[in-house]
């Protein structure tokens, strides 16, 4: 899925859009569809791409390995060079020349003029995951002995006797 920033007619362009997710590493279940709702605007150094992403993302729980369905929405302003031939803001640039912010917050065209939204909504909904995915907020994990979800109940596992060298600090912590 392309829009094609070179061909755009007038200043704005406003961006509806409804696709399949593609497949993504680390992202369970169905392919769920991404709607993007933006605005590409053209500036005088490239595009500003501005708008809102949403889909829903099945997500492994980081302590108890269940997947559940969880929505992304987040809100996107990415920048777009104008580029040479070779698809690359920095032609003609001296090989010295050191980067700006601004030049590094700058993403690339293809070489056809076009930004490929499967890419961008890939890295967009990849950059808004959280690190340790949850299930639910009180997610209380897999027994560390024998595996058991304790959100389904209790196990009879009995927890390891602390370390007798340790005891004295035990003691410590008791009295205060």
């Amino acid at each position: 899925m392309y829009i094609h920033a070179s061909q755009m007619r007038g200043s704005t362009h406003p961006v509806d859009m409804f696709f399949l997710r593609p497949p993504m590493e680390g992202i369970e279940g169905r392919s769920d569809t991404i709607r993007i709702t933006a605005t590409l605007r053209r500036e005088e150094d490239g595009y500003l791409f501005a708008g809102h992403i949403a889909t829903s993302v099945g997500l492994a729980c980081a302590l108890c390995n269940s997947v559940s369905q969880q929505v992304v929405e987040l809100d996107f302003s990415l920048r777009y060079g104008l580029t040479g031939r070779t698809g690359s803001p920095s032609v003609g640039l001296p090989e010295d020349h050191e980067l700006t912010t601004e030049e590094c917050d700058m993403a690339e065209l293809d070489d056809q003029g076009r930004i490929d939204l499967t890419r961008f909504s890939k890295d967009q909904i990849y950059l808004s995951l959280p690190l340790q995915p949850r299930c639910r907020r009180d997610c209380r994990g897999l027994c560390s002995l024998c595996g058991t979800d304790l959100n389904n109940g209790t196990c009879a596992c009995t927890l390891p006797v602390s370390d007798p060298r340790l005891a004295a600090l035990a003691q410590l912590r008791n009295r205060f």
